[in-house]
């Protein structure tokens, strides 16, 4: 990437510390929420920001590397017949769309493996926000806060009555992965990687 980007200054053990604890989150999160940090980084100019989002997705990959798997990206109005035609041989998902879409008819084994978490961001326009007065984005980000709490907890719950209603309906069979450990307190990847970009610049100068 010499002589294409930006170079910040950062040596690779510097980029590596600060991005370790982003990589190490990755592992665990939605392939979609991976590749949307991804794509933060490469719109950066800088070409150590070039270098985490490869290595973001290279970190995702070992995951499923680890226990045998080849990941492939599949439209997913495609994964219903892709499994249905054997192209892949498994896929994850939330409860909900494996029942909204019926993708129990063609993959009705479910194992419970807590490998991933699902952020769910609340955003708005930029412009909008830094236009309003101080007391009404205080009340926004206070709004905000209490809705995403709600939310993971609305969410959380509905997905083990989803699951319970199919296996009610012997639509699918549960398999539970008793050694997974529980997925409670993964830090937020959206969350985590602006303050990881912001330590970044800050450590190369660019921002006070």
């Amino acid at each position: 990437m010499k002589g294409h980007f930006v170079f910040l200054g950062l040596t690779s053990p510097e980029r590596k510390a600060l991005q370790k604890p982003l990589m190490r989150v990755a592992r665990h999160a939605e392939a979609d929420e991976v590749l949307d940090v991804a794509d933060r980084c490469w719109a950066e100019d800088a070409r150590e920001f070039q270098y985490v989002g490869s290595e973001l997705l290279r970190a995702r990959a070992k995951t499923f590397d680890a226990v045998g798997a080849a990941p492939s990206a599949i439209a997913y109005n495609e994964v219903y017949n892709a499994i249905q035609t054997g192209v892949i041989g498994g896929f994850e998902n939330e409860a909900a769309s494996i029942q909204n879409l019926k993708f129990y008819e063609v993959a009705p084994f479910v194992t419970l493996t807590q490998h991933t978490i699902t952020v769910r961001p609340i955003v708005m326009s930029a412009k909008v926000f830094d236009g309003l007065p101080a007391d009404l984005q205080a009340a926004i980000m206070e709004a905000g806060a209490e809705a995403g709490t709600f939310g993971r907890a609305l969410e959380s719950g509905q997905d083990g009555e989803i699951l319970q209603e199919m296996v009610d309906a012997k639509q699918i069979r549960v398999q539970p992965n008793r050694g997974t450990k529980t997925t409670t307190g993964f830090h937020d990847l959206d969350r985590l990687s602006s303050c990881f970009l912001i330590q970044f610049e800050r450590l190369a100068g660019v921002v006070s």
